[in-house]
């Protein structure tokens, strides 16, 4: 990527060399970003909204004004907005609005598969009516769902290949859940993105303990091989994570409390 003169103008004042790096590799980012938006009818002008929100956003943490009062003024000033534009994304709200169904429905999952009331004497998970006040899906739902109607959460569930029904029961198939729908795996993408840069972003500026971050990978690896090494690799690692959540389930006991906190490792495959 060559840098534009209006980058360098913007940057003439102080250019860094770290300044440099850190706008090429947001490029290289951005690429496929910019893929998926274009595949799914984004442009621009929609992208350019959203990223004046991220930034006042950031500027906004407590963090980053130190002993300084935050302010309108003061985040415009770190971020580059003008005051006007700062105040228009305060008073418009905060993000675009986000399907909470569906980010429940891990919790309800395991919730049905770790929590005392919905296993068996040997610690399966029991097969639940999907009405009533003791041990069934609608306790279930009312445990671990908030707020969220038990017919939308069910029918997800049957559409995803989670649970079928049984005999007038409902029977847990998988605890891996799988979007029944093109649209939530794009809610994801955003999810773990942001986990994954918020993981990198800790490390580089040194915020506390560093966290597990690390990447293995080799430049000589002919052709033929790289099938069977992705299809090894896969195997491989979906069995290391099942192994952790097991383990985590038999040490863990839902329902969480206020002050727990969500903890996870991610695995992801690349070639190049």
């Amino acid at each position: 990527m060559k840098v534009s003169a209006a980058i360098k103008t913007a940057l003439a004042s102080g250019w860094a060399e770290s300044q440099e790096i850190l706008l090429r590799s947001l490029h290289r980012l951005l690429v496929p970003i910019a893929r998926l938006l274009m595949r799914n009818g984004i442009g621009y002008p929609a992208f350019a909204e959203m990223a004046k929100r991220a930034f006042v956003e950031a500027a906004m943490a407590p963090d980053v004004h130190g002993p300084f009062r935050t302010t309108k003024a003061r985040t415009a000033l770190l971020t580059g907005l003008t005051r006007p534009e700062v105040r228009r994304i305060l008073e418009t709200g905060e993000e675009l609005p986000h399907a909470a169904h569906t980010a429940r429905i891990p919790a309800i999952i395991a919730g049905w598969a770790t929590d005392p009331l919905f296993l068996d004497e040997e610690g399966r998970p029991i097969a639940l009516p999907e009405t009533g006040s003791g041990r069934s899906f609608e306790t279930l739902i009312r445990r671990f769902g908030a707020d969220i109607p038990r017919a939308t959460v069910l029918e997800e569930l049957l559409l995803s290949g989670c649970v079928e029904r049984r005999h007038g029961r409902l029977v847990l198939l998988d605890r891996r859940y799988r979007s029944s729908s093109g649209v939530d795996p794009l809610r994801y993408f955003g999810d773990a993105t942001r986990r994954f840069g918020d993981t990198i972003v800790r490390n580089l500026l040194r915020e506390g303990e560093p966290f597990l971050q690390r990447e293995v990978w080799s430049r000589a690896i002919p052709p033929e091989r790289v099938a069977l090494l992705r299809q090894q690799l896969r195997e491989l690692l979906a069995a290391q994570i099942d192994d952790s959540l097991a383990l985590l389930d038999r040490e863990e006991r839902l329902p969480a409390r206020p002050d727990h906190r969500t903890v996870g490792v991610g695995y992801y495959y690349f070639e190049s």
